[in-house]
């Protein structure tokens, strides 16, 4: 889910044409301008359960989109991070970059994330931050805009709670590679992970020496960067990743930083949010 956050946006910069790009684009600042200048965070809503949407715009609650109903805190704390620089490639040429930290609390099990800079080869740029909030059982992203910060809350399902998240459809082969490397001093083991069918390959490497606590019931094994469905058989955090899509670079991570001793503080005041159903 953290991953989907911040790397939506660079993916759909590659992947939407630019007229799309552009309508949609006009379309949702359209609507979140609606939201904020009203100052009602169920406008949208109302208006699109009335049949009163305006005449090009489209109907938000088909995407599960309306008021805010889910709780969630003012303020979330944190100790202790990891600092990762992600890359992304489009048929291996370099498409954007990604700097971001991920906070923890051992306490609670919330997890924070935080994106400094996102930049395009256009030299666009995005600051963004998610949180996953394990006590209301929320995600919560939102981003710095024109106006303001704005987002979308989102209640985590039960599945994903109970540890029933599906696994990838298509097989997933993980091999372990003997190579090793140390990063940010902890000794990683290497791993190949082999997908649909050989059409994507992954080189990850993850480390057992790095002890991060977090809620093994919300988060399954998952430790360390965002990753893939599949991978329950890497042992440890995950430290880095290479991945290739029919022979070509798609992504490259990794953790440049360890800080287990970090503090550090998101706020969501002054965030203006909509709710999203994950289930639509």
């Amino acid at each position: 889910m953290l991953a989907a956050a911040f790397l939506v946006p660079l993916n759909a910069e590659a992947q939407l044409g630019s007229k799309l790009k552009q309508k949609l684009g006009e379309k949702l600042n359209e609507a979140l301008e609606r939201e904020a200048t009203a100052g009602k965070e169920d406008t949208l809503n109302e208006e699109a359960s009335a049949g009163q949407a305006q005449e090009g715009s489209f109907d938000l609650t088909k995407l599960g989109i309306g008021k805010v109903t889910a709780k969630y805190d003012q303020s979330y704390d944190f100790r202790g991070m990891m600092q990762m620089k992600t890359e992304i490639y489009d048929k291996g040429k370099p498409e954007g970059t990604m700097d971001s930290e991920i906070w923890f609390n051992t306490g609670n099990s919330n997890i924070g994330m935080e994106s400094r800079t996102i930049t395009d080869d256009e030299g666009q740029s995005l600051q963004a931050t998610a949180i996953i909030d394990a006590v209301n059982k929320v995600m919560i992203t939102f981003a710095v805009m024109e106006g303001g910060k704005t987002g979308m809350i989102m209640p985590i399902p039960d599945s994903a709670d109970e540890g029933e998240m599906p696994e990838a459809e298509n097989d997933v082969t993980v091999r372990k590679t003997g190579e090793t490397k140390t990063i940010c001093g902890y000794r990683c083991e290497g791993y190949e992970i082999t997908e649909d069918k050989g059409k994507v390959v992954s080189n990850v490497w993850a480390t057992e020496e790095l002890k991060l606590h977090v809620s093994q019931k919300l988060y399954g094994n998952q430790k360390g960067m965002p990753r893939n469905f599949g991978m329950a058989s890497v042992k440890g955090a995950v430290m880095a990743s290479e991945t290739y899509e029919k022979g070509k670079l798609a992504t490259k991570s990794e953790v440049t930083k360890v800080d287990l001793k970090a503090s550090y503080t998101i706020s969501t005041a002054g965030v203006s949010l909509m709710q999203m159903d994950m289930g639509k």
